[in-house]
């Protein structure tokens, strides 16, 4: 019986304990409720609506609400720590985690709900994934990070990493670039009003969890020094953008517990189904044709009453029409 209910409990965490998701800041007018599940292809439609966007799914969502409609982000940070279900802070408000979607998707998305809303007017898109010079990536429309340069020291005393293997050392390096990020942010953002987005992706906490374990003492020093430069880069992003700034780090540990399987391109024609594909201006046309219908339908239910309860008197149009008819006849 033990045994079993151990089997259930370990499906049960492989399907819903996929990691979790970390709101560190938001403004004033947004607000942080319950430990409801969230789904990452949420993600992109709740930052999306922190900055002022119309979106349609939050709705079925309440872990979050709009308190004020004057106050809204102008610039969204995700910090992206693949391979760990999260990380030792007590800053920010938590959610479990569902991995539904892949993420770069979640990042494709953020970038389409400002770039369609927006469109050349000076938004900044950055998304980088820290680690060596051959695994360094950057993708933004404003050459920030181009030429990032990793901070000296990581300024942490070392207990149970050790620089001197190949897998901490990948680690640390990373932290040093994390580091470096909020002095490159300081001298080079200036808010004009346009949303902004920053994807930080930190693969180095993958390889230490695969070689000491997911709960080891390197592990957890790794992620309590993450946690503690996280807190850095959000009071810097928070003093650049005066509060106007939502800053969320997701932690997916999908590829320790379950492999996320998308459905093949050509699975939906067998069942006869078809994706659905909206532009932004739906609701406005679907309101516009709704309403002008309504409005047709009872005004020629309104002219057939009336024109029924008509009397027919020699005042009337019935009367006009058939006078002469009714005086050749007799």
């Amino acid at each position: 019986m033990k045994g079993a209910l151990l089997w259930l409990f370990s499906v049960f965490i492989s399907v819903f304990g996929a990691g979790e998701v970390l709101f560190l800041h938001s403004p004033d007018s947004i607000e942080f409720r319950g430990h409801e599940q969230f789904k990452l292809s949420l993600l992109s439609d709740v930052l999306a609506r922190i900055q002022g966007f119309s979106v349609r799914q939050t709705s079925d969502w309440s872990g979050m609400s709009v308190i004020t409609p004057f106050k809204f982000a102008e610039a969204a940070v995700c910090v992206v720590l693949p391979g760990i279900s999260g990380i030792d802070s007590d800053q920010g408000h938590r959610f479990s985690l569902e991995t539904d979607e892949p993420l770069d998707e979640t990042w494709h998305k953020m970038f389409m709900n400002v770039e369609l809303r927006f469109a050349g007017q000076n938004q900044t898109f950055s998304k980088v994934t820290l680690g060596d010079e051959d695994e360094f990536q950057v993708e933004e429309s404003e050459k920030l990070f181009a030429d990032l340069t990793p901070a000296k020291s990581v300024d942490y005393k070392l207990k149970y990493l050790n620089p001197d293997v190949e897998v901490d050392q990948a680690f640390l390096n990373q932290v040093k670039y994390l580091k470096a990020i909020p002095n490159t942010v300081t001298e080079k953002v200036s808010p004009n009003g346009v949303p902004d987005i920053f994807w930080i992706v930190v693969p180095g906490l993958h390889p230490l969890a695969d070689k000491y374990g997911p709960e080891s003492k390197p592990v957890h020093e790794a992620k309590r020094l993450l946690a503690d430069v996280l807190v850095q880069i959000t009071d810097v992003f928070d003093e650049i953008y005066s509060g106007k700034v939502a800053v969320a780090t997701v932690m997916s540990d999908a590829a320790h517990t379950r492999r996320y399987r998308r459905d093949a391109p050509n699975a939906l024609t067998d069942f006869d189904l078809g994706e659905d594909d909206y532009t932004d201006d739906f609701p406005a046309i679907f309101n516009i044709f709704l309403w002008l219908s309504l409005a047709f339908i009872f005004s020629l239910i309104a002219v057939a009453i009336s024109i029924i309860e008509m009397d027919p008197g020699r005042d009337s149009i019935i009367y006009r029409m058939t006078s002469n008819r009714m005086k050749k006849d007799n």
